[in-house]
């Protein structure tokens, strides 16, 4: 039986296309009657549907292209229930009044069959809260300066399966709450919002917490690629700071504010991520994240077991994605090849399930099947991935999603699959293990270096 953990993917079957998934936040307990909830954002759990009640939430999604989802709780109040009391704050210096919600946030009862855990991948055991009142955060350190531990904060991603890390960014502007007292310094004044989220029906928000991402302790900026801390799919994932402690649930990612900087890490930031404070969360939902919060037995009429952690056939799909995005990280090629994948899934999935003739296609090319054949593969190596299924070869399938693509896409992906199209229907056809990416990438990078060796004797 599946141990639900932090960092998971969620969510409910109105949102058929998957363009409202996001992140299991944390569990957390009810103030009223202690009973158990998870938490995540409005717009995850809800899908913007003001007048939506009682919506199956399911860990995987309903919309994802793997599995149908299996229902882990039911969602409790309504959609602008989440986003609490509206704020209005003046800023110094401008008459403008910005006015927002500090929260974007939702709960949903756990299924009394439910197991789960508090325990974040890689990152480790939730330790509770700050004291009430406090924001649990420093700023972080001047441009040029490295970050100190107690200046980091840091997620895991269900999109990427990895640790995402973070500082403070603090506004050079100051605000007072109207009818109340000065705003936090470390909160922003101005109201973030976009015409995306009005097209959406989404809150605009104020008062949030701003991270700048940043690279992982010890390691250096990032080459060619930019960085960000939040991007579709990770909404309503938790926020620690160096003590383990909730500090924020990350509601959404933002293009970086224009600042006049032009030091290595600002020029690295491609998004920056917003964040609600965690006591806003908690107040405007009535609940609390105790300390090690977790159940590893069934509460109602199932048979007790013990499971430490992460259920075990998840940790080795974890293990097993790392592994290769860890070979894939050691060469130019292979993180250029991760960036796509990361930058058009959220697209390629949905664009397959809300077009039914990409659907039919994907379907009819034995899509699905491969695709669990290749998570297989990751839990267990020595499971042989056919390329084959059903009478269809692997080429026909990437054949036919190639012109889905084509032909549904944006311009960005349109413009890849017409890049990349020939390499991957040269290579991807035979693979029969995940583990033959990293050799395939490094074939390439030779095949590239060959080829400028050669033209440049050819000029000499």
């Amino acid at each position: 039986m599946s141990v639900y953990a932090p960092g998971m993917d969620i969510g409910n079957p109105t949102s058929t296309t998957g363009d409202s998934d996001g992140s299991l936040g944390c569990f957390a307990r009810k103030r009223d009657d202690q009973s158990p909830v998870l938490l995540s954002c409005a717009h995850v759990l809800f899908a913007n549907l003001p007048d939506a009640q009682n919506l199956a939430i399911a860990c995987p999604p309903p919309s994802s292209t793997c599995c149908h989802g299996t229902q882990i709780a039911t969602t409790l109040k309504t959609w602008p229930q989440g986003f609490g009391i509206q704020l209005s704050v003046t800023i110094t210096g401008v008459t403008q009044v910005q006015s927002g919600f500090q929260t974007d946030c939702a709960m949903a009862k756990l299924l009394d069959s439910v197991s789960f855990t508090n325990e974040i991948p890689v990152i480790g055991m939730i330790a509770g809260t700050p004291a009430s009142g406090n924001l649990g955060i420093v700023a972080g350190p001047p441009f040029g300066t490295p970050p100190t531990a107690d200046q980091y904060v840091r997620f895991y991603s269900p999109l990427t399966k990895r640790v995402h890390y973070g500082t403070i960014l603090t506004s050079p502007d100051h605000g007072t709450i109207v009818g109340g007292g000065a705003l936090d310094p470390l909160l922003e004044p101005w109201t973030v919002n976009s015409s995306l989220d009005a097209m959406a029906e989404a809150q605009p928000n104020i008062a949030q917490i701003l991270v700048m991402p940043r690279p992982a302790p010890g390691e250096g900026l990032p080459g060619s690629s930019r960085l960000y801390f939040g991007r579709g799919g990770d909404s309503g994932s938790v926020v620690v700071n160096k003590d383990n402690q909730v500090i924020g649930i990350i509601c959404r990612g933002s293009v970086k504010p224009d600042i006049s900087n032009n030091s290595p890490e600002w020029n690295a930031v491609g998004g920056i991520g917003i964040l609600n404070p965690i006591q806003k969360v908690l107040d405007v939902l009535g609940v609390d994240i105790p300390a090690s919060f977790s159940r590893t037995v069934a509460s109602a009429g199932g048979s007790a077991f013990y499971m430490a952690g992460i259920d075990p056939e998840e940790r080795a799909l974890q293990l097993g994605r790392r592994g290769i995005e860890e070979k894939l990280e050691k060469t130019r090629l292979g993180r250029l090849l991760m960036g796509k994948l990361s930058e058009h899934r959220v697209e390629a999935r949905r664009i397959v399930l809300g077009n039914r003739r990409a659907l039919v296609a994907w379907r009819h090319h034995q899509g699905p099947a491969m695709v669990q054949h290749f998570i297989k593969n990751l839990r267990d190596p020595a499971h042989v991935v056919p390329t084959q299924i059903n009478g269809v070869d692997r080429a026909a399938l990437m054949r036919a999603m190639a012109g889905v693509f084509l032909r549904y896409g944006s311009p960005r992906l349109r413009r890849d699959v017409e890049m990349y199209r020939e390499i991957a229907l040269r290579y991807g056809p035979g693979i029969t293990s995940v583990d033959q990416l990293p050799l395939l990438v490094e074939k390439l990078r030779q095949e590239r270096a060959s080829r400028w060796l050669r033209a440049r004797k050819e000029s000499a």
